[in-house]
């Protein structure tokens, strides 16, 4: 990763016993972060109850402005996890079975009251309070958004960033997702979730932290850019 106009940093365990960070050095200047993340790397305000503002730019789309509680990119998960139905799953999540995962999940109240509306709208009856036919749904959906670390074959869920699913092979790509979007005139409506090769993102904050797995913590702070990549001799600190 590479992420510019890095100001402060530090480990949440560092924190005093006032709440105060620890401050590093000022290096206004672009640094490559000796950190790779496993799990996922998250951008937001510190404080949860205000909105993060910033740029993001997708590969080499267009940058977009957005507003937010944050964004959150991932890598992917061991293949032998992505073929356990979550509920079933014990112990610690990583990768797409985190953060993405449970940002994105369907529950069975939403599965339900889609299938009830759908049947309204289409004059055709849905099987909305079938508990079974409901959890099958939901588990069909939630098992889509996890995926392997080299991408091989996990990539049908967001196809829109593909041309063609036919002997498509993928490596190194970064799943991201954009918590809780405001939309409204001046904010239209974006893509929430997908998959990338290079996620850049330009902060428009005014008090917020570039964190990497939930412990290092970098300010990210109006003017600070950071850039995201997975480089493919990286790849195997990823595969489990």
């Amino acid at each position: 990763m590479l992420f510019e106009s890095v100001s402060q940093r530090y480990n949440f365990s560092d924190e005093q016993n006032d709440g105060s960070a620890g401050e590093l050095k000022d290096t206004n200047r672009e640094v490559i972060l000796p950190e790779l993340a496993l799990n996922e790397v998250f951008m937001g305000e510190s404080l949860s109850s205000r909105v993060s503002y910033y740029e993001l730019q997708i590969d080499d789309g267009e940058a977009m402005k957005q507003k937010s509680s944050g964004i959150t990119v991932c890598t992917g998960s061991s293949p032998s996890v992505a073929i356990v139905p979550m509920w079933k799953r014990q112990g610690e999540c990583t990768g797409s079975t985190s953060w993405f995962f449970n940002i994105n999940k369907l529950n069975d109240q939403c599965v339900s009251d889609l299938l009830r509306i759908i049947g309204e709208e289409l004059s055709m009856p849905m099987p909305y309070d079938d508990a079974q036919v409901v959890r099958r749904i939901c588990d069909a959906f939630n098992n889509r958004l996890i995926f392997a670390p080299d991408l091989e074959t996990s990539l049908k869920l967001h196809c829109h960033t593909l041309n063609s699913l036919k002997h498509q092979f993928v490596i190194a790509e970064m799943a991201f997702s954009v918590r809780d979007p405001v939309y409204n005139l001046t904010f239209r409506p974006t893509v929430e979730r997908g998959f990338a090769s290079k996620i850049r993102v330009r902060s428009r904050c005014y008090d917020a932290h570039l964190v990497i797995d939930g412990g290092a913590a970098y300010k990210f702070n109006d003017g600070a850019e950071a850039i995201l990549e997975v480089l493919l001799s990286d790849l195997n600190s990823f595969i489990c």
